[in-house]
């Protein structure tokens, strides 16, 4: 049984191998016909200079490939190098073509000899966009920072515009180019040849179109500068009613530059004229800074904005007695005063008002050198705080008696010195 076994194994071992053997040999003898598809069989253009005639220009990134069917000997079809063995092309000088998508027909000029080419009316699409061109200018980039005291003034750019040429599409993105320029650690001017690359609105770069000039030439003028504060310059008084409690300025301070006899003679910078008369809440405003010729503030400041904060708060008055006091009383000396206080009204905000007391304001008169007799001497006030106005004082002097007294009698005399 087991040798029966081994002999049918046997049998269908020799018929394999008798059947490829007989496959082999068909293929080599008798190479049939066959068809078969080859793909993405690259396409060239030709004379895309001639859109330029026409204001027409060819977009870029564009694959250009078509599939062809063949019919040959086996041996030849499956051995075809779709690369290397066919030249197809499109030629744009022969038709007439539009901003947009076109179709054209493909021609076959070169293609094996050994087979057939089975497709017919072959066409691929070309997108095609209008010529564009304009102008725009070159953005300088200045990057880093200069040595401590250092300025930088404006860049000057050679040259400051160039021409931006290609497919509208591209053309339309374009809103500048960029030149990057180092100024890292830098005290004195800087001039390089930089690199432009087309930029958008964003600042991201714009392939797929040509400049008409690649490089630019940037020089930053760079100048010694100094620190100095900003001086509030008014004119005119506040409104009746209104105090201005504060003018503050921002910023306190600007960096200028310049010529150095100039800087070196500048201690502060004034603003314009401000017209208190015309303040009456409070507010906010822009103004600008007078500067010297020869003379320029660093980060382009040219106004600075002045606070004014007011107090609206009413003034109102009040009444006080005050008692008279004597300076200076003759000795051996009997005083008599016709009047022994007086009324004085003070004018100020309430809240002022009202912390002060009659004790904490004076009223005097001087006696010294004065002889027996009468006397009209003047009263003088001191101890009104300086937020408050004396309006008025019901009495401007006191008529005073002296008379001389015996020895060990001293009435009425105020001993106060």
């Amino acid at each position: 049984m087991d040798k029966e076994k081994r002999q049918d194994i046997l049998i269908k071992i020799c018929c394999i191998i008798a059947s490829f053997a007989l496959w082999f040999y068909i293929r080599g003898t008798e190479n049939p016909i066959t068809s078969h598809s080859i793909k993405n069989i690259p396409v060239q253009v030709l004379n895309t200079e001639a859109l330029a005639q026409n204001n027409l220009v060819l977009l870029p990134d564009q694959s250009f490939k078509v599939n062809l069917n063949v019919k040959g000997p086996a041996s030849a079809v499956y051995h075809i190098d779709k690369n290397k063995d066919f030249k197809i092309v499109v030629d744009l000088s022969k038709y007439a073509l539009k901003a947009g998508k076109n179709t054209i027909p493909i021609e076959i000029n070169e293609s094996p000899s050994t087979v057939s080419i089975v497709s017919e009316n072959l066409w691929i699409d070309v997108q095609i966009d209008t010529l564009k061109e304009k102008e725009v200018a070159v953005i300088p980039d200045v990057q880093g920072d200069l040595t401590p005291g250092a300025y930088k003034e404006e860049p000057v750019i050679s040259p400051s515009v160039v021409k931006v040429n290609g497919p509208s599409k591209y053309v339309d993105m374009v809103q500048g180019v960029l030149g990057k320029i180092d100024v890292t650690n830098m005290d004195r001017d800087v001039e390089k040849v930089v690199e432009l690359i087309p930029i958008d609105g964003e600042g991201k770069a714009v392939n797929n179109v040509t400049l008409s000039a690649s490089t630019a030439t940037i020089r930053i003028p760079i100048k010694k500068g100094k620190s100095v504060p900003i001086r509030i310059n008014t004119t005119g008084e506040a409104p009746n009613g209104v105090t201005i409690e504060t003018m503050d300025v921002n910023p306190k301070n600007v960096e200028i530059t310049g010529v150095s006899d100039a800087v070196n003679n500048i201690a502060s910078l004034s603003t314009e004229p401000i017209d208190l008369s015309t303040i009456n809440a409070d507010t906010i405003l822009d103004v600008n800074l007078e500067v010297p010729e020869g003379v320029k503030i660093s980060n382009d400041i040219i106004t600075v904005k002045v606070k004014f904060t007011l107090n609206l708060k009413k003034k109102s008055e009040k009444s006080f007695n005050i008692g008279i006091k004597q300076l200076n009383v003759p000795e051996k000396s009997t005083i008599t005063l016709d009047k022994d206080t007086l009324e004085l009204v003070l004018s100020g905000y309430e809240e002022d008002l009202n912390k002060v007391t009659p004790e904490a304001i004076t009223a005097t008169l001087d006696l010294k050198n004065l002889n027996e007799g009468d006397h009209d001497v003047p009263i003088v006030i001191s101890g009104i705080p300086e937020n408050l106005t004396k309006v008025s004082q019901n009495i401007q002097t006191v008529k005073v008696n002296i008379k001389k007294t015996t020895e060990g009698s001293n009435d009425n005399v105020d001993s106060s010195e």
